[in-house]
């Protein structure tokens, strides 16, 4: 046991060798044996977070302790102008931060705005999709009323071009026809009435060549009996009634050859009007057709925005079931960067301070 003092005897207030003065404390035993390296263990931590490329962190790294790890007197200016590119490096980190901070905070703050905006995106979502819906109901009505005229518009068109045909075909027998009648004339009839222009067995095949083109045109059927009968005798034997026969034969073939003509002329000119008539309606199933293809694809466009609203709506109606998750994350967030820019104040910022004004190789911090 230690002697008590004696009466009399004061005891010594002075400080026992090694302590601090009061109001100091010493570091923890850790930081005791080498506080400064704690120091720049810090501001080399703070240093990683840096937005430079990885080699210009690690060179930075290096330079804290042959820098900071100096007392400021003894620095050479190389070291100063480390020193100031160490700083201004952390102040560039803590701004960041602080930056980061700042729009966590605003974003915080704007939480009443963000959901009346993520409400109002689902009421406009709603608006887009109706008045798509509309398009598509519409579009598609008109698509029908264009199905409907294309339709109407082939049906006249083949019409038009059956009649183009009907009437090509009517002109093609008429001519036929009216050649046959000429060559009955020409040929059959000129042979039975010219004098020694053929024998009787030719005469007798002319007449019966006449007679069946007669029958093709409905000639009176008594009538073309009797050219055979008249025709046999030469044409300077004949009777007046044999050559009242064959005139009356020659006037009917005349008369249809006169008929078929007429009938050609009124079939040309009709042919002639009847062309417009089908190139317009064959213009008209073009038009037709192609403004049904674009309503088709309106429609088609229609369906595909209607598809896409649709998302759209969905996408914000998941926007106001996350409302609270996601401020429940800005929350954390803005906490995290709290807690960033408090501990570089603290932490490498506040070392940073403590080695570059540092001017004894003794380390103390005051009481709190």
């Amino acid at each position: 046991m230690a002697p008590k003092a004696g009466p009399g005897k004061r005891q010594s207030s002075a400080p026992s060798k090694g302590s601090l003065p009061p109001g100091k404390k010493r570091r923890p035993p850790a930081e005791d044996n080498d506080p400064v390296g704690g120091l720049c263990a810090s501001i080399c931590m703070a240093i990683e977070d840096a937005e430079l490329p990885k080699s210009a962190r690690l060179m930075l790294s290096n330079m804290v302790s042959p820098s900071l790890g100096v007392l400021r007197t003894d620095r050479v200016p190389f070291q100063e102008s480390v020193v100031e590119m160490l700083g201004q490096t952390l102040a560039e980190i803590l701004a960041r931060y602080q930056r980061l901070l700042e729009e966590a905070r605003l974003k915080v703050d704007g939480a009443d705005g963000e959901r009346a905006a993520r409400e109002a995106a689902v009421e406009e979502a709603e608006r887009s999709l109706a008045t798509l819906a509309g398009a598509v109901e519409d579009g598609t009505a008109a698509h029908e009323v264009d199905l409907a005229a294309h339709k109407a518009a082939t049906v006249t068109c083949s019409r038009t071009e059956a009649d183009q045909r009907r009437g090509e075909f009517q002109l093609a027998y008429a001519q036929s026809k009216k050649e046959v009648a000429e060559t009955a004339l020409s040929q059959h009839y000129e042979s039975l009435v010219s004098e020694g222009a053929s024998s009787a067995s030719t005469r007798k095949k002319s007449a019966k060549a006449l007679q069946e083109v007669g029958a093709q045109f409905c000639l009176d059927r008594t009538m073309l009996d009797a050219v055979a009968v008249c025709t046999v005798k030469e044409p300077s034997a004949r009777c007046e009634f044999d050559n009242l026969v064959l005139g009356r034969v020659k006037e009917e073939f005349e008369k249809a050859v006169q008929l078929l003509a007429k009938a050609l002329e009124e079939g040309a000119a009709a042919q002639a009007a009847c062309a417009p008539q089908a190139e317009a309606a064959s213009a008209a199933v073009t038009e037709a057709l192609a403004k049904c293809d674009a309503s088709k694809a309106a429609v088609f466009d229609a369906r595909a925005a209607q598809k896409e609203a649709e998302k759209g709506l969905q996408a914000a109606k998941k926007k106001v079931s996350l409302f609270l998750a996601d401020m429940r994350i800005l929350g954390d967030a803005l906490d995290e960067a709290k807690c960033k820019v408090s501990s570089m104040q603290e932490g490498a910022m506040a070392a940073f301070e403590k080695l570059r004004n540092r001017a004894e190789s003794v380390l103390e911090i005051a009481d709190d």
